[in-house]
């Protein structure tokens, strides 16, 4: 490894360390993160949903951005705990027609408001599959 990419990973990982501790402040406040409540789904007119298919993956895609970051900069205590709450945090889906709902409690036929959702399935199409 050269000290230019060494230097990188230092940079990177400083820089990313700061990021994380506030994503990790904004998901740890409670101690149950399984559910998250009352937030705002990219359909803007069903507001105060809870388990947001799409808010629900990008905090889990956050916190093992979180984990990886915290294992470059060799703290694995951080790794551990960032992982424990990305392997918790529920991704709804509904196995008896097999898809993701837009949320908890969504209605299938449910009129959605934005294109964010019809777009929400190639965002994250490793992490379905």
């Amino acid at each position: 490894m050269s000290t230019n990419s060494c230097y990188s990973e230092k940079c990177i990982g400083n820089f990313a360390m700061i990021l994380l501790k506030d994503i990790m402040k904004y998901y740890s406040y409670s101690d149950c993160l399984a559910c998250l409540t009352e937030v705002m789904p990219p359909d803007e007119y069903a507001e105060n949903v809870n388990n947001s298919v799409f808010t629900n993956m990008i905090a889990t895609r956050s916190l093992q951005f979180a984990a990886k970051v915290a294992y470059m900069c060799q703290l694995p205590e951080r790794v551990e705990r960032y992982s424990y709450y990305a392997d918790r945090i529920y991704i709804p889906f509904d196995f008896s027609v097999g898809y993701h709902p837009e949320y908890s409690g969504y209605i299938i036929g449910t009129i959605a408001l934005s294109l964010n959702i019809l777009g929400f399935g190639f965002a994250f199409l490793d992490a379905l599959c």
